[in-house]
C-alpha cells in the first residue's frame, strides 16, 4: 500500500482481472502539479503522466495522449475531457505548473494543437500492430514521424544523421542529432514552405511558415 499523490498519473500492470481499493478523503480544492523537464528521461523527456485529481470528469486545456485500456493511447490535440481514474501524457519543453480548478472543473490553459510523436515502445491506437517472436507481444510503432515546429524551433525527436531537403529534392544540409529532442532554428530554411527531412531510415514532410 501506499499514498497515491493527487493529480499525479500511475500506471498499473496486472497479470490477471482483479479489484482496487482506494481510500482516502474526497477531494474538492484546486490542485497543482509540476511538469518537468528532465535529461535522464532520456525519450520520454518533457513528458508527464498526469492523473485526474477529482470524483468527476475535468477539462484538460491541454494537448494531451489519454491512456486507453487496452494500452494504447488516444490523441487529443486540443483537450478534452480526462474521465474519473484516467491518466494523461502532456508534454512540456520547460517546467510549468499545471494546476485544476475544482470550480470550474477544468485546468488552466497550456499548448494546444500539436503534440510531439509518442517516445518508442508508446503508440497510438490505430498505429500498433502484434509483433510476436518466441510468443512474446511486443507493441511497434508504425508510424515514421520525428520532428515538429515549436515556435521558432524545429524538434527532432531522435538521434543520427538528418539530412534535409526541398520540395524538388535539393539537398539543403546535413546535421548530426546526438541529443533526443534536439532543437534546431528554422532559420536554417531558406524560406517557408514545404521540406522533407531525413533521419535515418525514416522520411517525413514538414511545413515551415
Amino acid at each position: 500500500d501506499f499514498a497515491l499523490v493527487s493529480g499525479q498519473g500511475y500506471i498499473y500492470r496486472r497479470n490477471a482481472n482483479n479489484t482496487l481499493t482506494f481510500e482516502g478523503v474526497t477531494n474538492v480544492d484546486d490542485v497543482s502539479v509540476t511538469l518537468t523537464v528532465s535529461e535522464a528521461a532520456g525519450e520520454l523527456k518533457g513528458f508527464n503522466l498526469v492523473g485526474n485529481p477529482y470524483p468527476h470528469n475535468v477539462t484538460l486545456n491541454r494537448a494531451f495522449y489519454s491512456l486507453e485500456a487496452d494500452g494504447t493511447w488516444a490523441e487529443h490535440t486540443n483537450g478534452g475531457e480526462l474521465s474519473v481514474g484516467q491518466s494523461a501524457l502532456v508534454h512540456v519543453n520547460s517546467q510549468e505548473t499545471l494546476i485544476y480548478y475544482a470550480d470550474t472543473r477544468s485546468t488552466n490553459p497550456g499548448t494546444k494543437g500539436y503534440l510531439p510523436p509518442l517516445p518508442k515502445g508508446l503508440c497510438l491506437s490505430d498505429e500498433c500492430y502484434d509483433n510476436s517472436e518466441s510468443g512474446n507481444s511486443q507493441f511497434s510503432i508504425l508510424n515514421s514521424q520525428f520532428a515538429y515546429v515549436n515556435g521558432d524551433q524545429i524538434i527532432i525527436t531522435g538521434t543520427g544523421t538528418l539530412q534535409v531537403f526541398d520540395i524538388l529534392g535539393r539537398q539543403l544540409f546535413i546535421k548530426e542529432i546526438t541529443a533526443f529532442n534536439s532543437q534546431f532554428s528554422i532559420s536554417n530554411f531558406p524560406s517557408s514552405g514545404v521540406y522533407i527531412l531525413r533521419l535515418n531510415e525514416k522520411t517525413q514532410k514538414i511545413v515551415v511558415r
